[in-house]
């Protein structure tokens, strides 16, 4: 299972024009708003299976209810 969605971001080969081009396009967003989104990087099936385990591990993490500063 891919983790990242080659189609839309095809980074798996750097030499390409392709991923220089986002990595273009992200610093030019980074040094205008400070930010720079990739809607769909994670691959649906890697998403499913991360909320899965998330959820799965969930109940062992750590919680706090006081209040805090």
């Amino acid at each position: 299972m891919d983790l990242v969605d080659l189609q839309r971001y095809p980074i798996d080969d750097p030499s390409k024009p392709e991923p220089r081009a986002l990595v273009a396009a992200g610093r030019t967003a980074l040094a205008a708003a400070g930010s720079f989104t990739l809607p769909g990087f994670i691959a649906p099936p890697a998403l499913k299976h991360m909320r899965e385990e998330a959820n799965r591990l969930a109940a062992g993490g750590f919680h706090r209810t006081g209040m805090r500063n």
